[in-house]
């Protein structure tokens, strides 16, 4: 049923219009292995996909772009008719420092964000404890995230533990986006500007504006609630970001599909489906 799904979806992207106008494909990504063996759930990729997918976008033109440049981009020419890409990564898994990092630079790309989850770095935690296959889920050190800070790439947060906040209390949520932030912040000396929530929190109005008012109390610039989506000079919100995930199931027509504004119609979809999940308790 889910392949079947997924067919449909890709046949509604294929026929669906491109986005008129410039806009930014904020990219997300999890794990990335090196073997193909180990790429066993629908959000890790093989590293020779990756470099498909950076290949792509360096052959083509498409301007990598970091978060400050976001709210920049559409005020440089109105007329602009062009694809921006953002790139993305969530859990602060090793495998993206070891797989990811050499093809970011072998590409002269330094701009991308790789959100943390703060605890592991003060409980010494070298595991992903949310990941099922835990023989792949081993998180960076506090060394190699200093290193990536110092080639230039920016450390978001991804809460203090990684907890689903959709089924928290309003103070269990704000402990984990103050501490996490604090946490980066003392351990790394800058300013920690960006979060992206754990598992979702888009369509859920009540706690959407919780955690909004959260982090714009304790200096969070940059939101990412989890909404599937793009960008375009009638859309940019700092304070939700959407994205588009890269999945295990993505081939190379997939993606360019995703690139080129192809399943802005299918967002508007989920975020509808998940709107009506939350009013009625689905």
């Amino acid at each position: 049923m889910k392949f079947i799904f997924k067919l449909f979806l890709d046949f509604i992207a294929f026929i669906s219009p491109k986005i008129k106008g410039s806009y930014i494909v904020i990219l997300n990504y999890h794990s990335v292995h090196q073997n193909f063996s180990d790429v066993t759930d629908r959000w890790s990729i093989s590293v020779d996909m990756f470099e498909k997918q950076i290949k792509y976008l360096v052959d083509n033109n498409i301007e990598i772009i970091g978060t400050d440049d976001i709210k920049n981009i559409f005020l440089r020419n109105q007329q602009l008719n062009k694809i921006f890409v953002c790139i993305t990564f969530d859990d602060g898994l090793e495998n993206n420092y070891i797989n990811v990092i050499p093809i970011l630079k072998k590409y002269n790309i330094y701009k991308s964000t790789f959100f943390i989850v703060a605890n592991s770095l003060i409980n010494k935690s070298d595991k992903a404890w949310w990941i099922k296959n835990k023989i792949n889920s081993r998180l960076m050190s506090i060394e190699q995230i200093i290193d990536l800070h110092k080639y230039g790439y920016e450390i978001g947060s991804h809460s203090l533990s990684h907890q689903n906040l959709n089924k928290v209390k309003d103070n269990q949520v704000e402990n984990e986006l103050v501490e996490s932030k604090k946490i980066l912040e003392t351990q790394f000396k800058f300013n920690c500007k960006s979060v992206a929530i754990p598992f979702s929190i888009s369509g859920n109005t009540s706690k959407e504006l919780s955690v909004k008012n959260i982090c714009s109390k304790i200096g969070y610039n940059y939101l990412f609630l989890g909404r599937f989506g793009y960008i375009d000079s009638q859309s940019y919100n700092k304070n939700d970001l959407p994205r588009i995930p890269i999945y295990r199931s993505d081939n190379m027509n997939n993606f360019i599909l995703k690139i080129n504004g192809k399943y802005n119609f299918i967002s508007k979809i989920y975020y509808l489906r998940k709107k009506i999940r939350y009013i009625f308790g689905i």
